[in-house]
């Protein structure tokens, strides 16, 4: 998808906290949806590659922005709060069947690791 919807956008940013897979193809054809006429998607890396990742990568860890933080974004730890809502007939029937696709999903895995010890004995 953003293969085709780049050329409609002047200015790009990607934001993950996942990591790519390691493969270098990948990770150039990240850098090359970014920005094309630098970047193009290739299993090698080359010179002219890293000194245009100097020109547009920034990282930032946890520990740099609250080293320049007042208030430090993810220095406290806050319990997590109950939040009561009501569901609609609709909404209930769906987790119920969500709930169902998910106990039946860990009945076929559960029967699946039990058949594969057997066939190693």
């Amino acid at each position: 998808m953003l293969r085709e919807i780049r050329f409609l956008l002047e200015h790009r940013v990607f934001l993950s906290a996942t990591p790519h897979n390691g493969y270098t193809v990948s990770f150039t054809g990240l850098l090359e949806l970014l920005d094309p006429l630098r970047f193009q998607m290739k299993a090698e890396l080359e010179d002219s590659d890293r000194n245009h990742w100097e020109q547009v990568r920034i990282r930032r860890l946890k520990d740099d922005i609250n080293r320049c933080s007042l208030r430090p974004p993810f220095a406290e730890q806050k319990p997590p709060e109950q939040i009561n809502i009501q569901l609609t007939q609709q909404e209930q029937d769906l987790f119920a069947a969500l709930r169902e696709y998910r106990r039946h999903g860990h009945t076929v895995l559960e029967s699946g690791a039990t058949q594969s010890v057997r066939n190693m004995s």
